[in-house]
Formats: structure tokens, C-alpha cells, sequence
């Protein structure tokens, strides 16, 4: 009895320096004790394994396929250390083939062709299959199009790999924890951490507003002050200016007799200066906002892997709202995203935050302001209401009165005030207890 294998071809190929396309080689000499076929089984896809007459190991390569370092590739997958290096078994099924330099039409012709072998298997001489390889080997047609399978073998479409509602993700970066489904926004809004994601990792605060802060300082009316003494002059009278005829210091609150009645003439109250001594009572205004977090940050973890995809990725299930579409990693404190990674939308999250604010002391300056007032000419027995007032002058005026003053009686007014001091809001409201979150592009 023959057995036949229409799809494997049992030869090796040279590189294409060694000779043309398809040039046949010797296949290795057997090596391994088999009794059956399956002791010899190597678990690779892209080899046949065979139990030769002899009691050993056979090695075959598929048609179509390379087998190269131990692995098996596909036709058209490219060398990952070397971007010019590519399986086609049409050059040699055995090394990497340089593709930057080979024909398009040897390289995309991946495809063997349906052609039987033109000498057919014999038995051996006991009737057993034959172990030795065609010397024929099938060619593939040249379509003019790249061959369907001829897609990396090394770097598959993540959209080919998962699932409809899964994510080709990268692993976390060394340092990162993660990935993560995230939830960011109201507090009111917060999900619990169920379903694929129902791990909770941290239950943060996000948006951190510190609200106003406002200071203020016044101060109050003068205490404590007091007016200088008033100068009053009598004249001949209050148009051009004669000789003085008499002159007093008035004090303030005070009637001071003039000593004896006095003639009529002009009478003349000089400035009433500034005041003196005097001090303010400082009132203080604060106003600052407690801070708060307007947004939480809510990551869950605890999602399987349902397998690999593309570069080292893995498949995990999409996080579905009110949980953001994108999956991320995260890491103590601020930091910047890792590089070189799919993880490049930052965003912080804090544990709580501390408050350092208030208003800095407030305080009056000096008093400091001017004095004003009124002179009462009075005729009479002192200062008493049993006196004739005769007239009011004001502070740097001047009146014309009849005769008879005796007494004048001086009544200040203070002009004051406190200079207040500027007020600050010293320190500050900061959110602690950062954590960095990473997550892939929207």
C-alpha cells in the first residue's frame, strides 16, 4: 500500500545564491528511533513527520510554509529582527529569504498551485510508502495578486483575533498597573465595579476646585485724639489788616475770658492744626471657600484576557459605559506617561487635598487728619446760656463784631483717620495623594 501527502513536499530548498528558484536539495539525513509514525511527532503545524523502512525520523516541510530557527512561518511573514528578511518557500523553505532585493512576483505568489506532482510516489521495495522526497517539487501559479494567507503569521489584526466587544490591548509597561476600565465624572454618577471589571483598584477624586478666597481690613473712627490750641486776634477790623489790638490761644472745650469787656473791631480765629495722637480699632473681613472635588475617578480592574494579539497585546473585554471605551494603567504620584507606549492620554486623580489659606493680620497705622472748629464770642458772666453770644467764627476766618466780648469758648472738630494695612491670603489648597492614569487615544 502507498501512502500519498498531495499538500507536502519532503525537500528542502537552497537560498536563491545557491542556484534558481526551486532548485531541489538533499533533505537531512533521518535521525530518532520511531516505530509509528506519531513517535515522531514534533507538534509543529508546517512539518510532517514520518517513521521511515529504516526505524527512523523523517523531517518534511509543508508546501508553501518555511520553517526556520524551529518555527514555522507562513508564506510572505517577515523576519522580526530583519525587515528584509521573508519566508518563500518558492527560494528556500529552510532560511530567511532577502525580500528587498528578491522579485515582487516570486515573493507574493505564496499560493501552491493545484498541479499533481509529474512522478508519482512509488512503493519501496517491501511495499511500504515511499519516504523519499519528489524530485519535483510544485511551483506556485503566478496570479498577479498577493496571496490571501500572506499576512504576517508574527503580528496578527487585532480586529482578526477578538472579539466584537473586545480590545486588542498592551500589557501594562513595567511600573504600571493595569488594564483598567476608568470611570470619570460626577460623584452622583459613580458605578459600582461589576461585571468583567469587578475589582475595584481605587476610588479617587478627580476636578479639584479651591473655590475664592477674600480678605479685607478696615479700621475705625480716630480714639484717643485731641486738637492744639486755637489762635484769636482782634483787629480795628477785618478789611485791611491794621496792628493787632489784642491776641489769645484758645483750647478746645474751654472758655477763656478775654479780660474785660473789649471794643468793637475784627476778630480773627487762625488754623486749627493738626490732630494729635489717636489711634484706630482694626476690623478684619475673611472669606474662603471650602475646596471640593467636583468629578471622581473610579478604576476597576479584574477582567481575563480572553488571549494574544498583535505585538504582545491581549485581548480584553471593552468597557462598556458609563465606564470610558478606552482601557488604561495607572501608577503612584505625578508622572508622565510611559513612552513608547499606547497609554498617552494623562489625566491625575488624589486621595484628598489640604488647605493652608488665611488672610494675613490686619492692622491700623497712625492716626493722622486735620482739626476744624468754632469760636462763640459771647458777652456775659463766663460761658454760660445766661450769656450774650455775639457771633461764631469759624476756624481761618474773620468776623467784625460790636463791642462788649469778654469770653470766647472753642469747640474742635477732628478730621482723622487709620491708614489700614494691606492684607494677603497666605498658603495655599492643594489636592495630595496623586495617581497618574494613563489610557489609550480616544
Amino acid at each position: 500500500m502507498r501512502y500519498v501527502y498531495p499538500f507536502v513536499v519532503f525537500a528542502l530548498l537552497v537560498p536563491a545564491s545557491a542556484g534558481c528558484p526551486g532548485d531541489i536539495v538533499v533533505p537531512p539525513e533521518p535521525t530518532g528511533s520511531c516505530d509509528t509514525d506519531s513517535d515522531c511527532d514534533d507538534g509543529l503545524t508546517c512539518t510532517i513527520d514520518s517513521c521511515g523502512t529504516d526505524g527512523r525520523c523523517i523531517l518534511g516541510i509543508v508546501s508553501g510554509r518555511c520553517f526556520i530557527d524551529g518555527a514555522c512561518y507562513n508564506a510572505g511573514d517577515i523576519n522580526a529582527s530583519d525587515s528584509c528578511g521573508g519566508c518563500v518557500p518558492e527560494q528556500n523553505q529552510g532560511e530567511w529569504v532577502d525580500v528587498c532585493t528578491t522579485p515582487a512576483d516570486v515573493i507574493t505568489d505564496a499560493t501552491p498551485d493545484a498541479t499533481p506532482d509529474a512522478t508519482p510516489d512509488t512503493p519501496g521495495p517491501d511495499g511500504a510508502p515511499d519516504t523519499t522526497p519528489d524530485a519535483t517539487v510544485d511551483v506556485p501559479a503566478d496570479t498577479g495578486q498577493p496571496d490571501a494567507d500572506a499576512a504576517p503569521e508574527t503580528t496578527p489584526d487585532a480586529a482578526a483575533t477578538c472579539g466584537s466587544d473586545e480590545t486588542c490591548a498592551e500589557a501594562a509597561p513595567s511600573g504600571w498597573t493595569g488594564p483598567i476600565a476608568l470611570f470619570s465624572g460626577a460623584p452622583a454618577s459613580a458605578p459600582a465595579c461589576i461585571g468583567t471589571y469587578n475589582t475595584q483598584e481605587f476610588n479617587l477624586n478627580g476636578s479639584f476646585n479651591q473655590g475664592k478666597a477674600e480678605c479685607g481690613c478696615d479700621c475705625g473712627d480716630v480714639q484717643g485724639a485731641s486738637c492744639p490750641d486755637v489762635s484769636l486776634t482782634r483787629y480795628n477790623n477785618c478789611g485791611p489788616i491794621s496792628p493787632p489790638q489784642g491776641s489769645w490761644q484758645l483750647s478746645d472745650g474751654t472758655c477763656t475770658s478775654l479780660g474785660g469787656s473789649q471794643q468793637a473791631g475784627g476778630w480773627s480765629v487762625g488754623s486749627g492744626g493738626s490732630i494729635i495722637g489717636g489711634s484706630c480699632s482694626p476690623t478684619a473681613s475673611e472669606n474662603i471657600d471650602t475646596p471640593v472635588f467636583e468629578s471622581v475617578a473610579l478604576g476597576c480592574g479584574g477582567a481575563s484576557s480572553s488571549g494574544t494579539c498583535g505585538d504582545a497585546g491581549q485581548c480584553m473585554p471593552t468597557p462598556s459605559s458609563p465606564f470610558g471605551a478606552q482601557l488604561c494603567v495607572y501608577q503612584a504620584g505625578d508622572t508622565k506617561c510611559p513612552d513608547g507606549s499606547a497609554y498617552v492620554d494623562k489625566q491625575l486623580a488624589y486621595a484628598n487635598y489640604t488647605d493652608t489659606r488665611e488672610c494675613s493680620a490686619c492692622t491700623c497705622g497712625p492716626a493722622s487728619g486735620s482739626c476744624s472748629g468754632t469760636v462763640s464770642m459771647v458777652d456775659g458772666a463766663g460761658c454760660s446760656f445766661t450769656s450774650l453770644l455775639l457771633g461764631n467764627i469759624e476756624t481761618v476766618d474773620c468776623a467784625n463784631l460790636g463791642g462788649g466780648v469778654d469770653h470766647a469758648e472753642y469747640n474742635a472738630t477732628q478730621n482723622g483717620s487709620c491708614e489700614p494695612s494691606a492684607i494677603t491670603v497666605d498658603g495655599e489648597a492643594i489636592p495630595t495623594g496623586s495617581v497618574t492614569i494613563c489610557c489609550t487615544a480616544e
